[in-house]
């Protein structure tokens, strides 16, 4: 029960296009007496059509059923394990791997891994290249 603004009222015999206010008033002048089709809309709300027998001034008080739509809940769950209905191919490292590489960096250990390589640039600067891919490329 309170006012919607912004809700539009569509004359259809006359095509003509009214907004309400506000305070949910809207008003239209210049009507002859005549029977008029009205549609009645705004968002979150079931459309409405009345028909208006319009003999002299008067005032319409419309009421619409608005309705709030509700997002789905999102989950996000982390899980340790591969998934399998997943297209890309996943390897894990073993910790047994993890640990003889233990004194070197994780760009060595990567190395273990099939179609993986390092480019060393430093003492202790070793970039992944994956596939012929490295730096930004590698996502």
């Amino acid at each position: 029960n309170s006012s919607l603004e912004l809700a539009t009222i569509y004359i259809e015999n006359l095509q003509k296009t009214v907004s309400t206010d506000v305070n949910g008033y809207f008003i239209i002048k210049g009507l002859c007496t005549g029977t008029y089709n009205l549609s009645i809309a705004h968002i979150d709300c079931e459309p409405k059509k009345i028909t208006v027998n319009l003999t002299s001034s008067q005032k319409l008080e419309v009421l619409l059923e608005h309705h709030v739509e509700d997002l789905q809940t999102i989950q996000v769950i982390a899980d340790v394990h591969d998934d399998h209905t997943n297209t890309q191919a996943t390897t894990r490292i073993k910790k047994e791997t993890l640990q003889n590489y233990s004194g070197a960096t994780l760009g060595d250990a990567l190395t273990s891994v099939a179609g993986v390589n390092s480019l060393k640039t430093g003492n202790s600067v070793v970039k992944p290249v994956v596939h012929g891919l490295y730096g930004s490329r590698v996502a």
